[in-house]
């Protein structure tokens, strides 16, 4: 498995437009992809899903199926298991898939920040 990830703080400079179209070529040569989308503004969710975003996050089906529900057990230390997501797929592309991501994510930064500066000491 490989992967290729993008990350910059600095806005404006393609980094949700890049990832998409490189993921998107890449699954049309055959290969599956996962996009995963871990910035709470959401504009990778927002570009994937198109007029379907704002139902996705108000349906009962699928409200509750992104990266930060996802991930929430662990950082809210539920006595439950992880439970695994379903990707959306791509209308037009059966390789390309999106684990959505969640407007509050960004709730989670301080206690990542805390975590990941006691591992590195």
């Amino acid at each position: 498995m490989k992967r290729i990830v993008l990350f910059s703080h600095k806005g404006g400079v393609s980094k949700t437009t890049t990832i998409f179209h490189i993921g998107w070529k890449i699954a049309e040569l055959g290969h599956k992809v996962l996009l995963v989308d871990a910035d709470s503004q959401c504009n990778l969710s927002s570009y994937f899903l198109g007029g379907k975003f704002d139902e996705y996050y108000s349906s009962e089906e699928t409200k509750n199926n992104n990266i930060k529900d996802g991930v929430s057990v662990a950082f809210e230390s539920k006595p439950t298991p992880i439970t695994a997501l379903t990707p959306v797929q791509a209308e037009r592309n059966k390789n390309l898939f999106l684990m959505p991501g969640h407007m509050n994510l960004s709730e989670y930064d301080a206690t990542l920040l805390v975590s990941m500066t006691i591992y590195w000491l």
